[in-house]
């Protein structure tokens, strides 16, 4: 029982564990999204938000600041949950610059989709939120620390499921709009984040264990 006790003892962060750097960065740039979304509408729509309009007028940077925006702050509370509570310990692995980069490059790969549904469908819809980043970082969550124990919902539970509860939670409030659904390439992104990242590090690891070690005598 004490040996039980102890282990749900280790698997609670303290402030300092979850507010990282990389997340208190992000946490700050989606609350300034929010602000400003909600007094300048307008511009936001023009300049911030994701379109197939604004991408082809050479807005790229659109593939970046649409999942910083969120109007609504329901979503944007539980966008903010997965970005301490998954976010921190996806840092603690890949430190600062991994958390963004993973950031980056599911917020970029699914802004590209949702462009070429919306060029293929014809239809001019207006992409915000912080959706396919928090599907991608619940996937590598899942991926990443696959087994390990976590308290989620007042329960101990496996990092994979908490990973399956949260993509799921988040595919019911895309629903109402389903052009949303398309966030959820952001899963299959940081999925593939995750394991190309091992790949690539493994690499690393087998060249070192090839290298020979010590001074060879050439004589």
């Amino acid at each position: 029982m004490e040996q039980h006790e102890t282990r749900l003892e280790l698997v609670i962060p303290s402030p300092g564990q979850l507010f990282t750097p990389a997340v208190i960065a992000i946490l700050f740039l989606m609350i300034g999204g929010f602000a400003i979304i909600c007094h300048a509408e307008e511009f936001t729509a023009k300049y911030l938000a994701l379109s197939v309009p604004g991408l082809l007028s050479g807005k790229i940077w659109q593939l970046v600041t649409y999942s910083l925006v969120e109007p609504n702050a329901l979503i944007l509370i539980f966008e903010c949950f997965i970005v301490v509570f998954v976010g921190s310990n996806i840092e603690k692995e890949y430190r600062a610059s991994g958390l963004v980069l993973l950031w980056l490059v599911v917020s970029v790969t699914c802004g590209l989709i949702w462009v070429l549904v919306c060029w293929l469908t014809g239809k001019n819809y207006i992409g915000v939120g912080p959706w396919s980043c928090g599907f991608g970082l619940a996937a590598a969550f899942g991926v990443l620390f696959f087994r390990r124990r976590y308290i989620a919902w007042f329960w101990v539970m496996e990092a994979q499921y908490v990973s399956w509860g949260l993509i799921a939670i988040g595919a019911i409030f895309c629903i109402p709009r389903l052009i949303n659904l398309v966030w959820l390439s952001g899963a299959a992104a940081g999925y593939l984040y995750v394991k190309l990242k091992r790949a690539h590090m493994m690499g690393i690891s087998s060249i070192g264990k090839r290298r020979p070690q010590g001074f060879v005598d050439i004589d």
